[in-house]
């Protein structure tokens, strides 16, 4: 079997999503669910998530339907895990939302 993308715990975001209105949705990867068969894509690896993105919500399209959901199933090649930036990193974005700050405030 592939390497999974994902993990428990996960932050995530939707990445070659069959519908659009799930494109660039952040979730956070709650359990995994098996292989299940799931659209085009045949028998994959899925996973519980929960949506963290701001008036966003999962969309799943059944018999014709439109449904949407705060935590459902989403298939792991349709996920990419976002890496928090290092300790080093937010220091950085720190000093330059502190000089950012000055300047404005000039």
């Amino acid at each position: 079997m592939a390497k999974l993308y994902c993990q428990v715990g996960d932050l995530a975001i939707a990445v070659n999503a069959e519908l659009p209105e799930n494109q660039g949705c952040i979730v956070r990867v709650l359990a995994p669910l098996g292989m299940f068969e799931w659209s085009t894509f045949g028998l994959v690896p899925m996973w519980l998530v929960e949506v963290v993105s701001l008036g966003r919500s999962l969309h799943y399209l059944t018999e014709g339907v439109m449904a949407s959901y705060e935590v459902g199933p989403v298939p792991d090649r349709c996920l990419r895990p976002i890496t928090p930036p290092q300790a080093e990193e937010r220091e950085l974005v720190e000093e330059d939302f502190d000089l950012m700050e000055l300047v404005v405030m000039h």
